[in-house]
């Protein structure tokens, strides 16, 4: 079951510093930075959240922030995995299938009954329909999860195709909050499961917080890279049409930076309002609200 705690329009988020307040059921949660989605969709593509369980307690379900409220993902499942990821998906046991969420905003999932560990902790798996690409924040603009920069949230993993796992860098934490019970006698219990395929090096690759947020007019955009290949990093409007191509090419591995001077593709000054740079390199596409002030 998913109860739909805070559902508003992107444009009735709050901006503060570059990243999406938002308001939980009593207090205010951490910022969000932007919202993770994973390109190409295939069967069976996964981000993986990693929930440690106190003694004595059993997971019920998440609060996750969801990106689009018009897309289900078909499963949300629980495994236990190990120190080199979640486990294989025909080991998982599924919390919830057909789940949908508030289109920019938090969701809370029940699941149909709770789960124990015997490993410590369990990994929540989110699998991504197919064929539907991240382009933009809000209803209509793909599935996606939001992520925070810092040490509050969850780690991440992401597979393409539920077997080979890559843990996100360690900044980068999903915006998944578990909602625990005290365990029970006959609740369902993951053990230690077969080892997943890992990859192994961590994946490096992310968009970093632009600065200044707001700006005015100019902003630098800095992303870093796990491996050489194309990137793509883009400005959007709040309706999803292209403002400015920022890059379309091969980067090498490392961190680089571009500037925004608040122009569109025609050099000519964009208003004042709010914007989103989209970066999709290395699998993953990465997605920040910005404010353009003059």
């Amino acid at each position: 079951m998913v109860k739909r705690i805070c559902k508003k329009s992107i444009i009735a988020v709050l901006c503060l510093m570059g990243g999406l307040c938002l308001l939980g059921t009593s207090r205010a949660e951490e910022p969000i930075t932007g919202i993770l989605g994973l390109t190409p969709s295939m069967e069976h593509t996964c981000l993986a959240a990693y929930v440690p369980l106190p003694e004595g307690r059993a997971l019920a379900g998440v609060v996750w922030y969801n990106n689009d409220g018009a897309l289900a993902f078909p499963r949300v499942l629980v495994a236990s995995g190990n120190e080199a990821g979640p486990g294989l998906l025909t080991e998982a046991a599924l919390g919830a299938a057909s789940v949908i969420g508030a289109s920019s905003g938090l969701s809370e999932l029940a699941f149909a009954e709770p789960v124990t560990s015997t490993t410590g902790g369990v990994y929540v798996i989110f699998e991504f329909p197919a064929n539907h690409e991240q382009v933009g924040l809000g209803e209509g603009g793909g599935p996606g999860i939001g992520y925070r920069s810092g040490t509050t949230g969850s780690t991440a993993w992401l597979s393409a195709d539920g077997v080979t796992w890559a843990r996100l860098h360690p900044s980068f934490r999903l915006a998944v909050t578990p909602t625990l019970v005290d365990a029970q006698a006959g609740m369902k219990t993951m053990r230690t499961a077969k080892s997943p395929v890992a990859v192994p090096v961590e994946l490096q690759t992310m968009l970093h917080p632009a600065y200044p947020n707001p700006c005015n007019p100019k902003t630098r955009i800095e992303f870093t890279l796990g491996k050489a290949g194309p990137v793509s990093l883009a400005i959007y409007n709040l309706r999803g049409e292209l403002v400015a191509r920022l890059a379309e090419e091969t980067f090498a591995v490392g961190s680089h930076a571009v500037e925004w001077r608040g122009l569109d593709s025609r050099g000519q000054a964009s208003p004042s309002g709010i914007y989103f740079a989209q970066m999709k390199a290395d699998g993953v596409v990465m997605t920040q609200r910005l404010a353009l002030l003059r």
